[in-house]
């Protein structure tokens, strides 16, 4: 009578042979392997066991990865690991990318920090996500904490801390992803006039900030050298841009004036006067109460640097400039995030309205 052998387990002329397709840690790939003879068929089955196991939780170790394991320098926890972590990362990385790594390093904290590296599997980041999830965090910020937490464990793996190379974990549906908030032209009015009140470089930096959609990074660290008021036009370079990437912006004649206005305090565009001394321009949506030095707070409504950023985009695709022309005054390197976030603008059902109020309103606003 032929022996009954489990779904995944072959015998040969040479022995027993494995192969079954992965599930998790290679969905779809078929994993093989050939036992060595004198293998009994109990010992077969408890090995396939195993190896099923090992791949329903996320961390099988393929024949070619056992094979390039390298020796540990020694086994760490996460906890551990990660100021080496931030030390690699500061020799390729500017400030503002370092806070947002340790932000997100602060959150992975109440789950990982005490689990040591090789024991993280795709069943625990799940029960994270779940847990992320629960709390009412979004799925994208959900997302970038799982990508933070891939990249530590890839760059233990490079540093020979880590054995194996870390699964590769699934990422959340992002369809619960708020719409930007954009401001509308009466609150962009209010918006102005509350900066004006406050001086000449507040009503240039609001104008700049809605009429060029540069990020608060590349605006803040903006250099007269790099503005050229002759030209009204301004040059966006690649180490201070997030993409890397230089772009040139042109400038309306009413921020081009409000820039000319402008007192020239020091090496950057936009500085005050603080305790005596020049000091670059800084605001703090949290001691402003989140409406920012330029909003009218009685009115209640986000105007922060990142809000008119958006609001550049969205009245540009309402004016009718296209996807591809906005992406690249945006400083984006594909179109996709375009489409995603203000893909619903220029949908057919809103055709009229656009043609109707935003395609005469084509001046910015000023008061």
């Amino acid at each position: 009578m032929a022996k009954k052998l489990p779904r995944g387990l072959t015998e040969t002329l040479q022995g027993y042979r494995i192969q079954f397709s992965s599930r998790h840690t290679r969905p779809g790939e078929m994993y093989r392997e050939r036992l060595p003879k004198g293998t009994t068929l109990s010992q077969a089955k408890e090995y396939l066991n195993k190896l099923r196991e090992a791949d329903r939780l996320g961390n099988l170790m393929w024949l070619e990865e056992r094979q390039q394991e390298k020796e540990l320098q020694r086994s760490l926890t996460v906890g551990e690991f990660a100021p080496l972590y931030m030390e690699h990362c500061s020799a390729d990385n500017r400030a503002p990318t370092l806070k947002r790594k340790a932000k997100a390093l602060q959150e992975l904290a109440r789950w990982f920090w005490d689990i040591r590296m090789e024991d993280i599997t795709k069943a625990n980041v799940s029960r994270f996500a779940t847990e992320r999830k629960a709390e009412g965090v979004s799925s994208r910020s959900v997302n970038l904490e799982m990508g933070q937490l891939a990249h530590l464990l890839s760059v233990a793996h490079d540093l020979d801390y880590l054995p194996h190379r870390p699964p590769k974990f699934k990422k959340l549906s992002e369809k619960d992803r708020r719409s930007a908030r954009f401001l509308s032209r009466e609150e962009a009015g209010i918006a102005l006039d509350a900066a004006s009140e406050r001086g000449p470089m507040w009503r240039a930096l609001f104008l700049f900030l809605l009429h060029t959609g540069a990020r608060w990074g590349e605006t803040r660290g903006l250099l007269w050298t790099d503005v050229d008021l002759e030209a009204r036009r301004v040059r966006f370079r690649g180490q201070v841009s997030k993409g890397g990437r230089d772009r040139i912006i042109p400038l309306l004649p009413e921020v081009n004036e409000a820039l000319e206005g402008l007192e020239r305090l020091g090496e950057y565009v936009f500085m005050r006067v603080l305790r005596g001394r020049p000091v670059r321009v800084t605001v703090d949506g949290r001691l402003e109460g989140r409406f920012y030095p330029w909003a009218d707070q009685e009115k209640g409504f986000d105007c922060s640097p990142h809000v008119l950023r958006h609001t550049f985009a969205a009245w540009q695709l309402r004016a009718g400039i296209g996807m591809e022309k906005v992406q690249k005054l945006m400083g984006h390197s594909t179109i996709k995030l375009i489409v995603d976030t203000y893909g619903h603008i220029v949908s057919d059902e809103h055709a009229e309205e656009i043609e109707r109020i935003y395609r005469p309103a084509q001046k910015p606003i000023l008061r």
